[in-house]
């Protein structure tokens, strides 16, 4: 199980959620419980699989891309090397995709962020992605959904991270997802739970 190995490198390199952020916090997200237990995890996962190229689905201010962005950094990933696509609706109406976009501007890395809403899309035409992280609609249809969305735009091999899989709105559509896709996931114990898919 991989899952050994990651718990036992997120200790080792003792990183932090504040950290990772930094002056990137949203002040709407200052007092928010996730804060604090997440975005180290994804960092620790980018450390682990040290991905080239990351989708995302579910962008928001940006939190995770960066973590993920940053951690495959620290594994050695050159800047020139890293790719990331990201897909948001802004459902909250809080100009996320701009401010994402500042957020990821300062990393110096290539990268296309959109706003689009995931249920007007049949298919992403996007293809050899090495990492992707579904953080977006939460029913277990729509998550069965998104997953089916970003496995065809994932590598053999490539992984998919879900968040937020410790919720009854989220799990049964990831359960749902490894049964038709002859998959299984590994869980990590972050604030909100995060499933590991190995494709």
């Amino acid at each position: 199980m991989i899952t050994h190995d990651i718990y036992k490198l997120h200790k080792e390199v003792n990183v932090y959620d504040y950290w990772i952020i930094g002056d990137d916090l949203q002040s709407c997200d200052k007092q928010v419980h996730w804060i604090y237990n997440n975005y180290s995890w994804y960092y620790i996962l980018a450390m682990y699989f040290k991905p080239c190229k990351i989708l995302e689905l579910g962008v928001r201010f940006g939190y995770s891309l960066k973590s993920m962005i940053l951690g495959s950094i620290a594994s050695g990933t050159t800047k020139e090397k890293i790719y990331a696509y990201g897909i948001d609706n802004d459902c909250e109406n809080l100009n996320c995709i701009n401010i994402a976009t500042n957020t990821l501007n300062k990393l110096e890395i290539n990268f296309n962020l959109l706003n689009i809403d995931l249920k007007n899309i049949p298919s992403l035409n996007l293809q050899n992605f090495d990492m992707a992280h579904v953080d977006a609609r939460h029913t277990p249809f729509e998550t069965y959904q998104d997953l089916q969305l970003v496995k065809n735009c994932i590598k053999d091999g490539g992984i998919i991270l879900i968040d937020d899989a410790r919720y009854n709105n989220v799990l049964p559509g990831i359960k749902w997802f490894c049964l038709d896709n002859n998959l299984d996931y590994e869980f990590i114990e972050s604030c909100q739970g995060i499933a590991i898919i190995k494709c």
